[in-house]
């Protein structure tokens, strides 16, 4: 049974953003408008850049000045021979200095005095403590090196951040399009103070747009994603096309409803985000059923009838309805398959009533 499931609902934007400063400061310029059409990367706000360029400045001199009595001009890594380190190599000169002095005395022996040997070995033990804290000395700088150029980009960072660009844009919209945002509301002016995640803009997309409505319970069984739906929306002439994405997997206990999405085609953004949306869901069920044409239902009262003619005669049937499109209603039990009905019976009409049928 090919079914049109009726829906109401609101189209929105298929997906939004709200875009925040990373930085704070006096916001220096504004560069989108509401209703502007931007890309991902165009710049949307400007924060003041002085005091994050002169941040910038003062961690590179303290950089530059521990590299510098480093010797070298790289951020040292795990790699790097503190050897190398000038003040290591005078230390180290100073020690196998020491040691050859003494080493040398040594061999004299007792032509050499007791006190000018004892002076030799305090003087070795004095280089070799000097020589293990130039080492040490050489990996605490190397270590400040490496702090301060964290800190240098860091503080780069922060003045790449000044500049505000919009993001990019979503990749779970499950179709091409989406080239552009919206800029649905600016938040903020030039000239105001902002602080660190304040937002400046909301930004949206408006093709495709999404569709939220609430479906009957009867109809879980046959609403699946990827089927079609056909809107109508006020001013405009041709109907919305879309194709279902989401079907909530709860139905909600007071209304008996459950919740679908779609996307929805929009023409490059004829259609605003928040317009009121009817239309149909074209359903296809495999499973055969029992059909009557709408145009054979009467209902009075809260009574489902149809008007059943057999040998002649007709009789009031009262049924017991499901599915049902602009054309088709099923029916669940009240008739049997083969019996016919009297298309748009008339209410005046009575059981046991002759009629001549014309089959259509």
């Amino acid at each position: 049974m090919s079914l049109r499931v009726e829906i109401v609902g609101t189209l929105h934007a298929a997906d939004e953003a709200l875009i925040s400063t990373k930085t704070e400061g006096v916001l220096r310029r504004t560069f989108v408008e509401v209703g502007a059409e931007v890309d991902p990367g165009t710049p949307l706000a400007q924060v003041d850049r002085v005091s994050y360029e002169v941040a910038v400045a003062a961690a590179e001199a303290a950089l530059s000045e521990t590299l510098a009595r480093l010797g070298t001009p790289d951020v040292p890594d795990e790699t790097f021979d503190l050897t190398e380190v000038s003040a290591v190599q005078r230390a180290t000169a100073q020690f196998e200095n020491a040691k050859y002095t003494y080493e040398r005395l040594s061999r004299l022996g007792t032509t050499v005095a007791e006190q000018e040997l004892n002076d030799a070995a305090a003087r070795l033990r004095v280089t070799e403590a000097d020589r293990r804290l130039a080492l040490d000395e050489a990996a605490a700088l190397a270590a400040t090196a490496g702090e301060r150029a964290a800190l240098l980009r860091s503080a780069r960072q922060k003045l790449t951040d000044t500049l505000t660009p919009a993001p990019p844009l979503p990749t779970t919209l499950g179709r091409e399009g989406a080239q552009r945002w919206v800029v649905a509301e600016r938040l903020v002016t030039e000239g105001q103070y902002v602080n660190v995640a304040e937002a400046l803009y909301r930004l949206i997309v408006m093709d495709p747009l999404k569709l939220r409505s609430r479906v009957p319970e009867r109809y879980a069984g046959v609403v699946r994603v990827g089927q079609a739906v056909e809107l109508e929306t006020l001013g405009r002439t041709a109907p919305v096309v879309g194709r279902i994405t989401r079907i909530s997997p709860d139905i909600e206990a007071s209304s008996r409803t459950f919740e679908v999405e779609a996307l929805v085609d929009n023409d490059g953004g004829a259609t605003k985000a928040g317009t009121f949306a009817t239309g149909v869901i074209v359903a296809e069920d495999e499973t055969p059923v029992l059909v009557v044409s709408a145009e054979a239902i009467a209902r009075v009262g809260g009574v489902t009838r149809v008007a059943v003619v057999k040998d002649g005669t007709a009789t009031w049937r009262e049924i017991r309805s499901g599915r049902e499109s602009k054309l088709e209603v099923e029916v669940l039990s009240g008739v049997e398959e083969g019996e016919r009905v009297i298309l748009r019976p008339n209410s005046a009409l009575r059981d046991g009533i002759r009629v001549a049928e014309k089959q259509r």
